[in-house]
C-alpha cells in the first residue's frame, strides 16, 4: 500500500509529480496558516540569570515581572504550558508532519525546542 501511494506521486522519471507538488504546497500553505496565528509567551525560571538581562532586557534597563501559577490557572495548566526541551540539534520537520495534518506535532517540534546553548534559560512556553 505505502509503494503504490508513493509511486502515484511520481513521474514516469520516477521524479514528483505535480499531484505531490500541489498537495506539499497546500500543506505548507496550512502550516504557514496556522504558525501566523499561534502565539507564544515565554516565562524562566530564573529571574536573575545575568545573560537573559543581556539578551532580552535592552542591556539591563528592563523590568522582571513574576508571576505565580496558582492551581486552577491557565499558568498551572500543563496542557497549556511546556517546558522547553533544549537539543544539541534542531529537530527536524518531516514531509509527514504536514502531509498528515499533523499540524500540532510540527508545532511542538517548532515551538518547544530550542538550541542546547540556550538551557540556562530554563524556559517554559504559554500558548
Amino acid at each position: 500500500m505505502v509503494r503504490s501511494n508513493l509511486i502515484s506521486y511520481l513521474d514516469k522519471q520516477g521524479l514528483p509529480n505535480q499531484k505531490l507538488l500541489l498537495e506539499l504546497h497546500s500543506a505548507v500553505a496550512t502550516a504557514m496558516e496556522h504558525f501566523n496565528t499561534y502565539g507564544v509567551i515565554c516565562f524562566s525560571e530564573k529571574p536573575d540569570e545575568i545573560l537573559m538581562w543581556s539578551h532580552y532586557s535592552d542591556n539591563h534597563k528592563g523590568i522582571c515581572l513574576e508571576f505565580t501559577a496558582e492551581k486552577g490557572t491557565d499558568l498551572s495548566n500543563l496542557d497549556k504550558n511546556h517546558k522547553v526541551e533544549y537539543l544539541a540539534e534542531y529537530p527536524r520537520l518531516m514531509l509527514t508532519d504536514f502531509v498528515n495534518n499533523d499540524l500540532a506535532k510540527a508545532s511542538i517540534k517548532v515551538m518547544w525546542t530550542k538550541a542546547k546553548i540556550w538551557e540556562y534559560e530554563n524556559e517554559w512556553r504559554h500558548d
